[in-house]
């Protein structure tokens, strides 16, 4: 996968992520995601961030 940003190689990382919604913070361990190595752009896969986001309404 290329970075959206600067067309640069991304690398599959496993990692924490915080995500602010409706004046919460959530921090979420073990996300696997693609991140830029240059500029640090992140992108989740589809099903991942679904699941994350039902996780955070339950």
């Amino acid at each position: 996968m290329k970075c959206e940003a600067r067309e640069h190689e991304m690398a599959e990382r496993i990692t924490e992520l915080d995500l602010r919604t409706n004046d919460k913070l959530y921090l979420v361990n073990n996300v696997k995601l693609e991140e830029c190595r240059v500029c640090g752009e992140r992108a989740i896969e589809p099903g991942i961030s679904e699941h994350i986001f039902n996780m955070i309404k339950s």
